[in-house]
């Protein structure tokens, strides 16, 4: 005969381990030891894409001729604004702390333009000329140099310095008088896209060549 005990209800109950399947593996003890270690490879990164091809000899001499083109087309821009540049640069300091500009002025903030031409050109060209990878200045770091000739006709008409912000304070000590440039707009608003454009041209070269160097 077969005995069919009753079922309390209403009660949890705690079935034996004999009665569960896989007899003696229980989860703090064989689940854990079924877990094998693995090795650091077993799931290794995912493989790095290609990147651009290498440059063909016809296509690096290209690039080479972009950047000298418009380097040269920078350099000519650059005599171009540098005069007007600088004698503004007088005329309106001066101009703005006594209200008058004498004919003796004037006549030194040109002499002082030219003068900063006569420098800056030639030292930007020898820059440009440089290769890239070689460039240890830039062409804005030789125009804030040139203020100094405008720096020297404020200064010998005794003008006194002026109020500066901390960052330039901190960034250029020497320029009492607000002269250095923050960007090529400063110093002519022609010249802002085309001084973009050489440093994009430049950072362009460097990279393709890294490029070509197996560098990513």
């Amino acid at each position: 005969d077969v005995v069919v005990a009753g079922v309390e209800g209403g009660r949890a109950g705690i079935v034996p381990d004999r009665f569960l399947p896989r007899t003696g593996f229980d989860a703090a003890g064989s689940h854990h030891r079924s877990l094998a270690a693995m090795a650091p490879d077993a799931n290794p990164p995912p493989a790095r894409p290609p990147g651009p091809p290498s440059r063909s000899e016809e296509q690096r001499r290209a690039d080479d001729d972009r950047y000298a083109a418009i380097s040269e087309a920078l350099v000519v821009a650059v005599d171009a604004a540098v005069p007007g540049w600088i004698e503004r640069l007088v005329v309106e300091r001066v101009r703005a702390w006594s209200g008058h500009v004498s004919a003796e002025i004037g006549a030194r903030a040109v002499t002082a333009g030219e003068a900063a031409r006569g420098e800056v050109v030639p030292a930007l060209r020898t820059l440009l000329a440089t290769d890239v990878d070689e460039q240890r200045s830039n062409p804005l770091a030789l125009l804030r140099d040139s203020t100094r000739h405008a720096h020297e006709v404020l200064a010998e008409a005794g003008m006194p310095s002026m109020p500066r912000d901390q960052f330039a304070e901190r960034s250029f000590p020497a320029d009492v008088y607000g002269l250095v440039p923050a960007t090529w707009a400063d110093i002519d608003p022609e010249l802002h896209e085309l001084g973009i454009t050489w440093g994009a041209a430049k950072a362009f070269l460097h990279k393709a060549r890294r490029r070509d160097e197996g560098q990513q």
